[in-house]
């Protein structure tokens, strides 16, 4: 199953973080088609799957589309309800303080 989602804004995009138990290959099952491949390359672009996505089979990769399928719908009603517990990554903390300092020096240099 999966477990509780993790949600972090970084560069002004929230990256959801969660995982999934991939259902096991079957027996005879054909391998991941290059459609399956690009399609999941693009739907969730950092995707991480032990050994690689080139691995699964095709029942896998349909079973894995599905889901990130839904967690992207839940990302987006959660994004619209304003119900995300997001955690803001320490660079992009950096940021902000890096351009209200910045802010800051021009404004008192225009002030003087």
């Amino acid at each position: 199953m999966s477990e509780q989602p993790k949600d972090v804004r970084e560069d002004g995009f929230v990256i959801r973080e969660l995982s999934f138990e991939i259902p096991p290959r079957k027996k005879h099952e054909d391998p991941i088609t290059e459609n399956q491949l690009h399609y999941l390359e693009v739907l969730a672009p950092r995707i991480e799957i032990e050994g690689g996505l080139e691995r699964l089979g095709k029942w896998q990769a349909s079973a894995l589309i599905d889901y990130v399928i839904r967690q992207k719908k839940h990302l987006e009603r959660d994004i619209t309800s304003g119900n995300l517990n997001v955690e803001r990554s320490p660079l992009t903390n950096w940021r902000w303080y890096f351009f209200a300092v910045i802010a800051g020096l021009v404004l008192f240099a225009f002030s003087v």
